[in-house]
């Protein structure tokens, strides 16, 4: 019995030691555990399940000045004149970069690297009875030439006419850093001098030949902050044409035309690169060795129907011929007619007819008509 008890007491004795040694070890640890250094820099910082719904604040990006919204600006059209009566859009500012040909709608009606709009007109003899150019906005002029001549520049050459492209003309500072600038005006027809200020609609000079040109336009060409801007869309020229995005800068709406049939003229003989823009004659000698009958077109089209007609003073029908053009060309020249009867030609007027006719990918129908007389004697 007392052995028993004995190594009862003495196991208790050891149990006791242990849970002591168990206990002190415990607490060793949990002081070394408090004073173990914080996690280097490197180590990866665990972040919330969601992140935080503050706004981070960034610099202050601008855009460029092509991609700034731009100041408005409304123009009055630059020319004492009537579109598709008495003058003609020959030309729309390209969009298409420099290797594609494209005007504000997407069409072919520019050339590449052109940047401006020309405004045609009919002939020489237009151009010398004066076409007035009217500042398209207030403003004051910035700079002037008017002491070019008025020669095609296929006659004076092109070197001639270098630093001088433009011909006579001049440009138009207005508010918001636009500018305009208007070319190929005719020699001494300017009012005006830099320094001056002028109102929308006022005469600034006259259409001419001056330049880098071969027939009597003007060269019309809008900037704001010196990048060129398309007036029909208020695009600049790097942006691509959008014919559904558009905000015309011009204060009277001006249709696009798919293409431009010049006046229809009468001559004697038909007509070549030279004489293609002369003063028509009025009168015809009844004797003359042809009559002809001429009709110009800018944005010509492969497809295109030209029927050119031909009446004699009594109404019946002399010369009548349907043509359809084979090529694309910026400008097409068409002529038709007959050469000199028997017994020359009868006197009295002569009347002309010239209809061009352009069938859309969508079948819709694009006409234009041009007529005119001449009288033979």
């Amino acid at each position: 019995m007392r052995n028993t008890t004995g190594r009862w007491i003495f196991g208790a004795l050891a149990l006791a030691l242990i849970l002591l040694a168990i206990l002190l070890w415990y607490e060793k640890s949990e002081k070394a555990a408090t004073q173990q250094p914080s996690a280097p820099v490197s180590e990866p910082i665990s972040l919330p399940a969601k992140p935080t719904q503050e706004p981070v604040s960034l610099p202050e990006i601008r855009p460029s000045n092509t991609e700034a919204s731009l100041a408005p600006i409304r123009l009055s059209f630059p020319l004492d004149c009537t579109l598709g009566e008495t003058c003609w859009i020959a030309r729309y500012s390209n969009r298409g970069g420099n290797n594609i040909k494209s005007d504000y709608q997407c069409r072919t009606r520019t050339q590449i690297g052109h940047k401006g709009t020309d405004f045609a007109v009919a002939d020489l003899g237009m151009m010398q009875s004066g076409v007035s150019v009217l500042a398209a906005a207030d403003g004051t002029i910035k700079g002037v030439r008017s002491d070019e001549p008025d020669i095609s520049v296929k006659s004076r050459g092109i070197e001639t006419i270098k630093g001088k492209e433009c011909g006579n003309g001049l440009v138009i500072a207005h508010s918001n850093g636009w500018t305009s600038q208007y070319c190929h005006l005719k020699k001494n027809s300017l009012p005006v001098k830099a320094g001056d200020a002028v109102t929308a609609g006022q005469v600034i000079g006259q259409i001419g030949l001056s330049g880098q040109t071969e027939y009597p336009h003007l060269h019309f060409t809008l900037r704001n902050n010196g990048g060129v801007i398309d007036p029909f869309d208020g695009q600049t020229m790097s942006k691509a044409c959008n014919p559904k995005k558009a905000d015309p800068l011009w204060a009277d709406p001006i249709a696009y035309a798919p293409f431009a049939l010049v006046s229809a003229t009468f001559s004697a003989a038909s007509p070549t690169n030279e004489n293609r823009w002369d003063t028509p004659p009025k009168t015809l000698a009844n004797n003359s060795p042809a009559l002809m009958l001429t009709g110009r077109v800018f944005g010509s089209l492969k497809g295109d129907k030209w029927q050119i007609t031909i009446k004699r003073p009594n109404g019946s029908v002399f010369s009548n011929q349907e043509i359809f053009i084979q090529r694309n060309r910026q400008f097409w020249l068409q002529y038709s007619g007959r050469k000199k009867p028997k017994t020359g030609f009868e006197p009295g007027i002569w009347t002309g007819e010239i209809t061009v006719t352009r069938t859309n990918s969508d079948g819709i129908l694009q006409t234009q008509k041009s007529t005119t007389s001449v009288k033979i004697e």
